[in-house]
């Protein structure tokens, strides 16, 4: 039950930022971010979730605070939708690493996954809205393909990207790609 109610929260929350950014009144309140806790606060919102599914998660995170000026709570939003897509999209090597890179002009996050992967045709049109692979609708039938899109409007919003690599049943990796300005 706490599952699907995370859930219906999460399609609910994508449906109405996703209504925002169209039309294009979706604000944003930045400040001086730790993104190593904040990586730590969305894993911990999926704790519960991973270990009842065996999953392995691999944390890459650095010992000390990497500061960057980000809206937090959209943050959380999209490192939250790539969580939840690779939980989704895995296969029976359930694993995921998380992976935070600080280098002199940019921060990156980085979600990877051993799943499904995704078609290198199709990488481009996954950040369309509404879009889905059909693997990826086969194995989650209720999803509506806003998860990426909202992820990609967040990035730009923050000046960054959001980069994939990926290929058919060896994984993806996302890349939140957040520039030091």
């Amino acid at each position: 039950m706490t599952d699907e109610c995370g859930r219906l929260s999460r399609f609910l929350h994508n449906i109405l930022d996703y209504g925002k950014i169209e039309q294009k009144v979706k604000a944003y309140t930045f400040q001086e971010t730790d993104v190593c806790l904040l990586v730590e606060q969305v894993l911990k919102m999926f704790s519960y979730k991973l270990r009842s599914l065996r999953f392995v998660l691999k944390k890459h995170l650095p010992h000390k605070s990497v500061l960057i000026n980000i809206d937090p709570d959209s943050i959380k939003q999209a490192l939250t939708n790539l969580i939840d897509n690779a939980i989704k999209y895995s296969s029976n090597e359930r694993e995921i690493s998380i992976r935070i890179d600080e280098k002199s002009d940019e921060v990156n996050i980085q979600v990877q996954d051993k799943g499904i992967g995704i078609p290198e045709e199709e990488q481009k049109l996954i950040f369309n809205g509404f879009y889905r692979i059909s693997e990826a609708q086969r194995l989650a039938p209720k999803g509506v393909g806003l998860g990426l899109k909202i992820v990609k409007h967040i990035m730009e919003a923050h000046g960054g990207e959001i980069r994939v690599q990926s290929k058919r049943g060896e994984g993806s990796t996302f890349v939140l790609v957040f520039p030091r300005s």
